[in-house]
């Protein structure tokens, strides 16, 4: 949940005001609860814009993701190119290719 919170450049205490509770209970869903209502998990999910399987971690994202905590900066920037329409997705694929392809010929 933090790490989908995050990737949307929110803070726990703007999910808390979206979610009309305070931002200690935000806490609390993230770190400890581990039987929150049907009711506030598909709140949650409608807020952070995914399906509820997402959210509990049975969908797609975070994609491959091994590591516990927040998502790094890289994996919030990929997110954010999902996000995009596919003619800027092509664009910015194009320009990390053809970056990467200059930096493996001649690396510093």
């Amino acid at each position: 949940m933090a790490a989908l919170r995050q990737a949307r450049g929110m803070s726990q205490t703007d999910l808390a005001t979206r979610l009309n509770m305070n931002r200690a209970m935000v806490t609390y869903y993230e770190r400890k609860a581990t039987n929150p209502t049907s009711d506030i998990i598909q709140k949650i999910a409608d807020v952070l814009g995914v399906g509820v399987a997402e959210l509990l971690g049975n969908g797609s994202a975070p994609r491959g993701r091994e590591k516990p905590g927040p998502a790094s900066q890289i994996e919030q920037q990929i997110e954010q190119v999902r996000r995009l329409p596919r003619s800027k997705q092509k664009f910015v694929v194009e320009f990390l290719e053809t970056f990467l392809q200059r930096e493996v010929k001649a690396p510093h």
